[in-house]
């Protein structure tokens, strides 16, 4: 297991650094009102995909429920539509469903490249 997987946060409490965005992100999931989506943008490292899966175990994502797909392989249409066909129906194992789309930075990259 590599050394930011086995030390990666697991709680919003062991997330270090941006007292800010942490303070809104604790208070949003003690709230009864939760976005439909978000968006963590920044540089390579600097922990969004950690607190993307944070904030999905936060607001109930459980098993099935949650699906982390790698843009860096999105296949575009054939991915878009799994989406939005789960997307109609209820989660199945915890409170909330959640797509997190990781690295979308490096298709809109592969696209580039083909122009």
């Amino acid at each position: 297991m590599s050394l930011y997987q086995k030390y990666r946060p697991q709680t919003l409490d062991e997330v270090l650094g941006n007292e800010d965005l942490l303070h809104s992100l604790s208070n949003m999931l003690n709230s009864d009102e939760i976005p439909h989506a978000f968006l963590f943008t920044g540089p390579t490292g600097c922990g969004k995909t950690t607190l993307g899966r944070i904030v999905a175990k936060g607001i109930g994502a459980k098993g099935n429920d949650y699906r982390e797909v790698d843009s860096a392989q999105f296949n575009g249409v054939a991915t878009v539509r799994e989406i939005r066909n789960q997307a109609q129906f209820r989660p199945q194992e915890g409170k909330a469903r959640v797509w997190l789309l990781d690295g979308p930075h490096a298709w809109q990259r592969r696209e580039q490249l083909k122009e």
